[in-house]
């Protein structure tokens, strides 16, 4: 999440007044030449505005992960046991290598598995194609969508 206090103003001066009465500024941090006429002075914020809803973020990020957990370890972890392997995971991904005839018959016979999934993607003549969950939160969807 984004750290409102490490946040900084950099002003590009090319005037030696200006650059002096930066630097004398309580806010200073740094100062970096580029060449004679042109440098590059690194402020820290007079003000810290918290406009962003931190705590909502960090709640939102937390339940993300929950969610994801229990999806793999409750339901890919469960119907697959040994033929699958998480191979990458991020704060909205999941990738796996899954060891199966075919996953879209799996997903169709198992509804424990389509009821979790947007198949909104998928051609509309496909076995699996619903409306139903389209871009709706907390449902997953197979990016690489190849029936």
């Amino acid at each position: 999440m984004e750290s409102m206090r490490k946040r900084i103003n950099v002003k590009l001066v090319s005037c030696p007044a200006r650059m002096r009465k930066l630097i004398n500024r309580p806010t200073f941090k740094q100062c970096t030449n580029y060449s004679e006429n042109l440098a590059a002075v690194t402020m820290h914020n007079k003000e810290i505005d918290f406009c962003k809803p931190i705590y909502i973020g960090f709640v939102i990020l937390e339940r993300s992960k929950e969610l994801m957990y229990e999806y793999h370890y409750n339901v890919m972890k469960r119907h697959y046991g040994d033929n699958i392997s998480l191979l990458y995971t991020d704060t909205d991904s999941l990738i796996y290598h899954v060891k199966t005839r075919d996953f879209y018959d799996d997903v169709a016979n198992n509804p424990n598995l389509l009821n979790r999934m947007d198949t909104s993607n998928l051609p509309p003549d496909h076995r699996c194609y619903t409306l139903a969950r389209m871009k709706l939160p907390g449902y997953f969807k197979d990016e690489i969508a190849r029936p």
